[in-house]
């Protein structure tokens, strides 16, 4: 991707002091780092885009607290009536991540068993699928194969996508 469309279309909200055009710092002050995302929120639908969201939700609970909830009901809230798109990347083990998977609308696990990489739906429940990783076009590509949710049983089906953004 050209850097120009990239610095024209990415904002990443970090506490760090970086100096990248897409970069936004963050106060830890709830009420204006609030304001930053509302700003900068506002100002890609103005332009008629479509927005996803990506959040990692143990930063965004280390630098807020409990009281993140709101916050990401807001975000929600906002996703849904704007036709946007909010993903909220979340350990198993955090106490916020079953609160975050019970008002999601779509919730995948992403794990290890039986020795393979596992992805699968909670909600909506699907079979799993082992994925695995080539990179023989020179770009990432994940093969995804369909498993019964029995352990051990043979591949059902099989479907490569490009993880890249990168065009052919």
């Amino acid at each position: 991707m050209p850097e120009d469309v990239y610095d024209t279309n990415m904002r990443v909200f970090t506490t760090d002091r970086v100096e990248d055009p897409v970069a936004i710092k963050f106060s830890l002050n709830p009420t204006e780092d609030f304001e930053k995302w509302l700003d900068t929120y506002s100002s890609f639908k103005a332009q008629g885009k479509t927005i996803w969201m990506l959040m990692a939700l143990d930063t965004v609970e280390n630098f807020y607290g409990q009281g993140v909830m709101n916050f990401l009901a807001t975000v929600a809230g906002r996703a849904a009536v704007n036709k946007d798109i909010q993903s909220i990347v979340a350990r198993p083990n955090l106490e916020l991540t079953q609160k975050v998977a019970n008002i999601s609308q779509i919730h995948l696990v992403l794990t290890q068993r039986w020795g393979t990489l596992i992805l699968y739906g909670v909600k909506p429940r699907t079979g799993f699928y082992g994925l695995q990783f080539t990179f023989d076009h020179g770009y990432p590509e994940f093969e995804k194969t369909l498993r019964s949710r029995r352990h051990g049983s043979k591949p059902a089906r099989t479907a490569s996508r490009p993880t890249s953004s990168r065009s052919r």
